[in-house]
């Protein structure tokens, strides 16, 4: 694996002055190959919170080559969480969340990202008026100094999870939730698929893993308190 030293100076940084901190990183079809070792290094450098998230063929990685193949990612991923499971990391993973959230805080209401244009976005992906999804998700603006929330685009944002006919008839859709409210809006179906296609593979393991290691919530969900020193 390559290393990043500005990285690992980063999380030296945090470590010295004690912040809590996550690590997120996107797994491409190479790096799902490495889910073990990707845990291990972060794990090594102390790292406590890390989050996994699957590549989307979309924008940047317009490449369905980059795409991580579901069963790899999945097995890969058990070797990763018995590891964090022993360790006291918590690795967490938009295939394997606890039944009820939103996908993410794009349709909650949790979020709100200030667009370049002075715009209210719900989601961080939509950073401008002019984005192509921005009737979808612009849902405020700020005009002299005043801010005016757009009450009907927050009503729809609610709408728009588990709108897809078989989302609403699948086992786990609890779990995943339709997936990325955007990459839907952009028609991203292929990684979307990919995505549905690893939390079929993944939801049964991670259950498995859970039956046989009760303790072992807090390390695969969040919103489950771990506790941990991070000054050792």
């Amino acid at each position: 694996m390559e290393y990043s030293a500005e990285i690992e100076e980063t999380i030296r940084f945090f470590q010295e002055h004690h912040y809590v901190y996550t690590v997120r990183s996107t797994i491409t079809k190479e790096g799902a190959e490495k889910l073990y070792e990707i845990t291990k290094y972060f794990g090594e450098l102390g790292v406590k919170y890390l989050v996994f998230s699957p590549c989307y063929n979309f924008g940047r990685s317009d490449d369905s080559n980059l795409v991580p193949d579901p069963q790899i990612y999945s097995e890969n991923y058990m070797k990763a969480v018995k590891f964090a499971y022993e360790h006291g990391i918590r690795l967490t993973s938009n295939s394997f969340r606890f039944p009820g959230y939103h996908y993410c805080g794009a349709l909650s209401g949790f979020n709100i990202a200030l667009t370049t244009d002075n715009y209210i976005s719900s989601c961080y992906e939509v950073v401008s008026s002019e984005d192509k999804t921005a009737d979808a998700f612009i849902v405020g603006q700020i005009k002299d100094s005043k801010i005016d929330l757009f009450r009907n685009k927050i009503v729809d944002l609610k709408n728009m999870e588990n709108s897809d006919p078989q989302c609403i008839k699948c086992n786990y859709q609890l779990v995943c939730c339709g997936g990325c409210p955007v990459k839907k809006v952009r028609n991203s179906k292929e990684s979307l698929g990919n995505l549905c296609a690893i939390t079929k593979i993944l939801v049964p393991k991670m259950l498995d893993f859970l039956q046989e290691n009760p303790n072992a919530a807090s390390s695969v969900l969040k919103n489950v308190n771990l506790e941990y020193d991070i000054r050792n």
